[in-house]
């Protein structure tokens, strides 16, 4: 069980968070590509909203914030695409300055990629001791199987001494 529920389900919201980010990003290049500020940007705003439900429910520490860091630059970016300054909106996009798009991306993704391999160990530990236990139950079986008998032999005995 708790594999399951510390592990399995929210590794399963975990990867899907991480996968929304990398379709926003996707959405926020095509957009770029396109010199659109619109097309793409519905898209991004779609699955950056998903993303944040996901992470109000399950919080992961600093992916908020990365995202809502990402989600200004964003925004930034289309503004400089809807003035006509595609120049300006690249550079928004590839600079790895702290408060641009691709760093605030890499930091969300990060912090998600962290979470799902702690989530993954986690996880993997609850598998092992389950694993463990289960092991465990052969001989257990066995054992109490040797306790019934001598429990069954010694309360027959004194009835069998009585026929004696």
């Amino acid at each position: 069980t708790d594999a399951r529920t510390k592990g399995a389900e929210p590794l399963g919201t975990a990867v899907t968070t991480r996968i929304l980010a990398q379709q926003a990003r996707a959405d926020e290049t095509l957009g770029l590509l396109k010199r659109d500020s619109n097309t793409q940007s519905d898209s991004f705003d779609a699955r950056t909203a998903e993303l944040s439900q996901l992470l109000d429910r399950h919080p992961v520490d600093g992916a908020v914030d990365a995202l809502a860091g990402w989600v200004r630059s964003h925004e930034e970016i289309r503004r400089k695409l809807a003035a006509g300054d595609y120049p300006g909106a690249v550079t928004m996009a590839r600079d790895d300055g702290p408060q641009r798009s691709t760093a605030q991306f890499l930091r969300l993704d990060a912090v998600l990629r962290d979470e799902i391999t702690r989530l993954r160990e986690s996880q993997h530990d609850g598998i092992v001791r389950a694993y463990t236990a289960l092991n465990l139950l052969t001989p257990g079986a066995a054992a109490l199987g040797v306790l019934a008998a001598l429990a069954v032999t010694a309360g027959i005995w004194p009835r069998l001494n009585e026929y004696h």
